[in-house]
């Protein structure tokens, strides 16, 4: 009232009241105004889903849906503007703004039957942030129209054998057709039936056979299948099957001829063709490739046929004295699985010539002769015991002097050691043999018949000279050694050895040593000479050890000279156990009072005696106890270590001890033990790590000529402990 303002008392709605007519009592004025719009309603559609179903076939621009949307605002805020929210990527459909939707590209149900959109609208209010939008669910399925003909699967060709039965199914036709319901039933014919050979199953598709096949008249078919489907109206497809009808082994391989004759010379070249026989077979494949085979007439293998041409030729040197003439039998035969066969006759005629070749029982000969026979000329080879013929050839049919035969040496006879008698062919020693000049004679033995022309073959005769032991081992050195005498027992002094220019058991030597007395032994297939007992050089500086050799026959001797050398092990003895003198009270400074001695048996620097004064006048007791400090590695005895072992030696079994000694430290700084070096692992031998005996752990039967090389380290027990190495060598020999 005061103001004149005019102010509303309520909340406006438009949608209810649009305008408004008031009396104003100040002058009684009447007032008019309009409520202005507000976006405040969202645009609804009638319904929240809708659903339709249409023909797949529906030309594009067809509409298939009007969607019905309100909106209760006014001017722009209810003007509306339609789209295709989610479920056509491709862009099928379409809808304008009228909210008409329509199909915009060709559907195909084969490659989508069903489609659900989401359709959006939204009202067109000046600013789109305060615009409304609202979404419908529209579901479509499409219904099929027979546009698909059918689509065939099964294969283009296939194979039959010629003799399948009647009724067997070829093959079987498949088509598959897209479409649905009846547009998708098929059934089957054929458009080719060829000579009623084949018929179909209208709802299987199975081909079946229903008349005979015959590979050599008709060799494959070409079918026209043809598959239709029950659509209005139908659509059909069809294929060509080619049916390959596949051989039987039914037709022989029948020859051109039943009876072929042939004459040759006896003396025609062996790879000569003679004749060609043929046979020829209607099947194809392995079933008609034709082999031939001589079955019978040809005991001797004179000929051989090709087995693929049929042409047959001379294998083997032919002779009508022998066999005038032969008569085949030749076989033809298929590659079938039961090969069929068929035979002909080949009559081979021999024509005489004059070529008969002496030909020797054996080639070549040999024949063993010891050496050194007593008694010469002697008969060295003999065939058999009935025949003292060895060089004979076998006597040629021809007659005269075409048969009459002459022998002769015509290569390989040094220093004319052998004859041989022109007529017999008999071979004679005619000096004596030397296995070790020569072990192996090789001769070579014409023999010539007196035709004309001069017909002559050779043969080999090897003559090998058999060793006697008629040469005796030989040292192969003069032997001499060193060894400390403080040698354990077991230790290896030196190896003898010797050579023989015999061969096998004859070359193969034992030693010995006779003298039992002496403190030594020998291995008597090795030849190691070892310490047996324990020595002194002071009481024995050197031994002179005869050692004997034998072999199956021989005994040879030889001497070895072992020299003892010295070690420190006798201290020095005075020649008097106590001095007595008297002495004036006053003598004269230098003057000599008395003179001790000693002796020391050992020698060089070990022997050399210095004398000094151990004690004055005064005397006290100074008791000094030297801990000893780890300061000398053990030593070994030996610079290195061999052995030889035979292959058949048991596990268990010792070989060789090695010794290393530290006799400068004392307690567990003396204290050795043995161990095989980190690189030298073997599983073939053990050690035994107080004693240093090595022995065999496992078989050396595979090993022989073997060289085993390891090293073996000694050590103390001291801390830290020292050590040294030295070498092994293990030899594995056949005795």
């Amino acid at each position: 009232p005061e103001s004149g303002d005019l102010i509303a008392t309520k909340r406006l709605d438009r949608e209810r009241r649009s305008k408004y007519s008031l009396l104003v009592r100040a002058d009684d004025g009447l007032v008019y105004f309009n409520i202005l719009d507000i976006n405040d309603n969202p645009p609804v559609f009638s319904m929240t889903s809708y659903s339709t179903s249409l023909m797949e076939n529906l030309a594009p621009g067809s509409a298939i849906l009007n969607f019905n949307v309100t909106d209760a605002d006014d001017g722009s805020n209810s003007q509306l503007s339609f789209s295709i929210a989610s479920g056509d990527s491709v862009g099928h459909f379409d809808i304008n703004n009228s909210g008409v939707l329509s199909i915009q590209q060709p559907l195909d149900r084969e490659r989508q039957s069903f489609y659900s959109l989401v359709v959006q609208v939204h009202d067109m209010a000046p600013l789109p942030a305060s615009r409304y939008t609202s979404t419908a669910q529209v579901s479509i399925i499409l219904l099929d129209v027979n546009d698909s003909p059918p689509s065939f699967i099964s294969p283009k060709l296939t194979y039959i054998p010629e003799n399948t039965p009647i009724d067997t199914v070829v093959f079987k036709a498949q088509a598959t057709d897209p479409d649905s319901g009846p547009n998708s039933y098929i059934e089957y014919s054929l458009l080719r039936p060829l000579g009623n050979k084949f018929s179909i199953g209208t709802i299987d598709g199975e081909v079946r056979l229903t008349g005979e096949l015959d590979r050599e008249a008709v060799s494959n078919y070409t079918l026209t299948v043809v598959a239709t489907d029950k659509g209005q109206p139908s659509l059909s497809s069809s294929t060509d099957v080619v049916v390959i009808v596949l051989d039987i082994n039914d037709n022989n391989p029948i020859f051109a001829q039943k009876l072929y004759r042939v004459e040759l010379e006896e003396n025609t070249l062996t790879g000569t063709d003679l004749i060609q026989v043929l046979a020829t077979d209607g099947d194809e494949g392995t079933n008609g490739q034709v082999r031939y085979s001589i079955v019978s007439g040809d005991n001797g293998n004179e000929f051989r046929i090709d087995s693929v041409t049929g042409v047959i030729t001379v294998a083997k040197p032919l002779d009508r004295e022998r066999e005038p003439s032969y008569m085949l039998t030749v076989q033809s035969s298929d590659r079938g699985s039961s090969p069929r066969t068929d035979t002909t006759t080949v009559n081979i005629v021999l024509k005489d010539v004059n070529d008969y070749i002496p030909t020797f029982e054996l080639s070549p000969y040999n024949v063993n002769v010891p050496e050194n026979l007593e008694t010469l000329p002697k008969v060295i080879l003999q065939v058999s015991t009935l025949k003292k013929l060895t060089c004979i050839c076998y006597i040629d049919r021809d007659s005269g002097l075409n048969g009459q035969l002459i022998y002769e040496i015509i290569e390989g006879n040094t220093e004319n050691s052998f004859s041989i008698n022109r007529a017999t062919g008999e071979i004679r020693s005619v000096r004596p043999l030397d296995r070790e000049k020569l072990s192996r004679y090789t001769l070579t033995i014409k023999a010539s018949d007196k035709g004309t022309p001069l017909q002559s073959t050779t043969v080999k005769v090897i003559i090998n000279v058999l060793d006697e032991n008629d040469n005796a081992p030989r040292f192969s050195q003069i032997f001499s050694a060193s060894v400390p005498e403080n040698a354990p027992l077991g230790f290896t002094v030196t190896r003898v050895t010797t050579s023989d220019e015999d061969i096998g058991m004859n070359a193969i030597s034992r030693y010995s040593i006779r003298d039992t007395s002496l403190p030594f032994i020998i291995n008597p297939s090795t030849g190691d000479i070892t310490v047996s007992r324990l020595l002194n050089r002071e009481d024995t500086d050197r031994y002179r050890i005869r050692v004997s050799a034998h072999d199956s026959g021989w005994t040879v001797s030889t001497d070895v000279t072992v020299f003892v050398t010295d070690v420190n092990d006798n201290a020095p003895r005075f020649t008097k156990p106590s001095y007595y003198l008297e002495c004036p009270e006053l003598p004269g400074i230098g003057l000599k009072v008395t003179q001790v001695s000693a002796t020391d048996p050992d020698e060089g620097s070990n022997g050399h005696v210095f004398y000094f004064i151990k004690s004055q006048s005064d005397e006290t007791t100074v008791t000094i106890n030297i801990v000893d400090s780890n300061d000398n590695a053990p030593l070994f005895l030996a610079p290195k270590y061999f052995t030889p072992v035979t292959k058949n030696v048991r596990a268990g079994t010792n070989l060789i001890k090695v010794t290393a000694v530290d006799d400068k430290d004392f307690g567990l700084n003396s204290e050795v033990e043995y161990f095989l070096s980190d690189e030298s692992k073997t599983n073939k031998f053990r050690l035994d790590r107080n004693t240093g005996w090595i022995s065999v752990s496992s078989s050396l039967m595979a090993d022989l000529n073997k060289k085993f090389l390891f090293k073996v380290k000694a050590k103390d027990k001291g801390n830290p402990p020292l050590s040294s190495e030295v070498a092994v060598e293990i030899v594995v020999t056949e005795e």
